[in-house]
């Protein structure tokens, strides 16, 4: 009798420890839902900003040869391999629906705020899959969410959330190879974005917070990650410094307003982290006066504050000392210390809080859990429950919205400019769209504020001039082109828009001297070649237009006039085989053309 009563029992047990083994599945399911649910409107954004010089006008990402130039080569903006390869990947699958693009990124966030659910988890923090949902559906994410270049964003956090647990998973088993596939994860987190470089401080930071010290096993251990994090940092910087633009580098700040700069960030941050209202794709750039008293206060006060947290360490202030530290600690390579691009028009992003906005929400949840018991030790889980619920429903209605923003160039520079009209770029960037509009004199004006904004910025003065050429004011174009030229000297686009101008005003050897120089900055210009071909062919440099015009075809195989022009020199120079198959490679490219049909029979029927 016994053994039948406890077989039922038995088995009521197995199946519950069978459903038992699905419930976090259906936890990190149900995060993944809301992620989807309330990205549906980005993943309707078409691509903006940099998304051209990321994927959409990347060669390497275009040639089948790619990978070669994005593993092994610096003819990339930036050596994010990682993420560059994704894309190269993604570029054969959608090609430029930008539907497949964010739909990824999107399920990149989820599976991010999962993972982030399992670390919590792990380091037993209150409430870890709500603060995991928090995190999935907090505004400030849309930044990194629905614009596909951050893709970089949103694959680095998903390897360093697994680096860090399987490193959790390394302290508690031992098995060494958890250890190491923590540093492979880190490492593709880095060549996914170099952002996550502080993560070996981060292991030290969590080594105090859970045995209150840093011990010699901790150090030794963190050492393969920071001469990873020291070698593939070395890199971006490189990228960064080594390589921008003249002007962009005149414009740099001066070490000591950076800090204090960076000061002032980590309020903003952690002000944008609780409340995320009248959020922007670009900030006001603060103008911090170094020699006034009030532009220490946000330094001062933040450093009473970890004194004061530090102080209490052995009454619950190692917890905010541990929250607050991965909030900061990860914000330091985007305080301004090091030279971004992105620095000249604002000292402030919200892409930039992605990865430390974990630390705030982290901390804002356990706060929330721990109160709730401390006031109703019954019903806390109802109440704390019911609050987070509140503010994730809050979050999600503002993600959703803030998710349209990012829909196209024109929603997102038009809201941009709502809150902050001096956004020079902004202006810049509407500028273009209207020009792809056709709506030439709204595009002037836009250019012409940019540079009342920011009289430096030599992109400005080429884009309008562009526009002007456009409405026929020729002579004020070519001013604009030689003003940006003296701002920049290297801005092969305004050598080479310079040089059209000319060659049409019969200037013929200033305007080869214009894009013999935009090609001296920029290689694989195929236009500038085929623009300085035609520029050699008007002075009878036929030798010369023939290797510019060949440099074309090989940059770009299916400029049909390209072909043609390189057989008109050909043939001027007796070499009748090539022009004819060039003549042939033109039909190919232009069928029925006839001016090639023309010449074809004429060398042809001479033969």
């Amino acid at each position: 009798m016994k053994a039948v009563v406890r077989k039922p029992q038995t088995v009521a047990a197995s199946k519950g420890a069978s459903l038992k083994r699905f419930i976090p599945i259906f936890y990190g399911l149900a995060i993944m839902l809301v992620v989807m649910v309330a990205y549906i409107p980005a993943l309707q954004s078409g691509f903006i900003w940099d998304d051209d010089v990321m994927l959409t006008e990347n060669p390497a990402i275009k040639s089948k040869g790619g990978l070669q130039s994005i593993w092994f080569t610096t003819e990339l903006s930036d050596y994010f391999p990682l993420t560059s390869t994704m894309f190269w990947i993604e570029w054969r699958l959608w090609g430029l629906n930008p539907l497949g693009y964010n739909m990824v990124n999107v399920l990149l966030h989820g599976l991010g705020a999962v993972l982030f659910w399992r670390v919590l988890k792990r380091l037993a923090v209150p409430g870890a899959w709500g603060a995991a949902l928090i995190f999935a559906l907090h505004p400030v994410c849309v930044a990194s969410v629905a614009w596909v270049a951050e893709r970089k964003n949103t694959l680095s956090l998903v390897f360093f959330l697994a680096a860090l647990s399987l490193y959790l998973r390394f302290e508690r088993q031992g098995a060494r190879r958890w250890y190491w596939l923590s540093f492979a994860a880190f490492l593709l987190a880095l060549l996914s974005k170099t952002s996550v470089v502080m993560l070996p401080v981060v292991l030290l930071l969590l080594a105090w917070w859970q045995r209150g010290r840093v011990g010699k096993n901790d150090l030794l251990r963190s050492l393969p990650f920071f001469i990873a994090s020291l070698l593939l940092g070395m890199v971006t910087v490189w990228f960064q410094t080594g390589r921008a633009p003249l002007w962009a580098q005149e414009q740099g700040d001066d070490l000591l307003t950076r800090i204090l700069g960076g000061t002032w960030a980590t309020w903003f941050y952690l002000s944008k982290a609780v409340f995320p209202v009248k959020l922007s794709m670009i900030y006001p750039k603060w103008d911090i006066n170094t020699g006034a008293f009030w532009s220490y206060l946000p330094g001062l006060i933040w450093l009473m504050g970890v004194i004061t947290c530090w102080r209490c360490r052995h009454r619950g202030g190692r917890a905010l000392l541990f929250g607050l530290g991965f909030f900061w600690i990860n914000l330091l390579p985007v305080f301004g210390f090091f030279e971004m691009s992105f620095l000249l028009h604002s000292r402030v992003a919200d892409h930039w809080n992605y990865l430390s906005l974990m630390g705030v929400v982290a901390l804002a949840v356990g706060c929330v859990v721990f109160l709730a018991k401390r006031l109703n030790p019954v019903r806390w889980q109802r109440w704390s429950g019911t609050a987070l619920c509140c503010v994730a429903i809050a979050f999600g209605v503002q993600t959703w919205r803030q998710s349209a923003v990012y829909r196209d160039e024109e929603t997102l520079w038009r809201a941009t400019l709502e809150k902050n009209p001096n956004a020079w770029v902004a202006h810049v960037k509407l500028g273009d769209e209207m020009v792809k509009r056709e709506q030439f004199e709204e595009a002037a004006e836009h250019y012409l504020k940019a540079l009342q904004i920011n009289p430096a910025y030599p992109k400005a003065y080429n884009n309008r001039a562009n526009v002007l050429s456009l409405l026929g004011d020729t002579e004020k174009a070519i001013e604009h082109y030689f003003h940006a030229l003296r701002l920049h000297p290297n801005y092969s686009d305004a050598h080479n828009n310079l040089g059209l101008h000319l060659l049409q005003l019969g200037e013929i050897e200033e305007a080869a001297a214009h894009f013999l120089e935009a090609i001296k900055y920029k290689p694989g210009y195929a236009v500038a070649h085929f623009n300085a071909g035609n520029a050699f062919l008007k002075l009878g440099e036929y030798a010369l237009a023939e290797k510019h015009f060949a440099e074309t075809v090989r940059l770009k195989p299916h400029i049909g006039e390209a072909y043609y022009n390189l057989a008109m020199v050909q043939a001027v120079q007796g070499k009748r085989a090539q022009a004819i198959y060039n003549l042939r490679e033109t039909l190919r490219l232009k069928p029925g053309d006839a001016e090639a049909l023309f010449e074809l029979e004429q060398l042809t029927g001479s033969e």
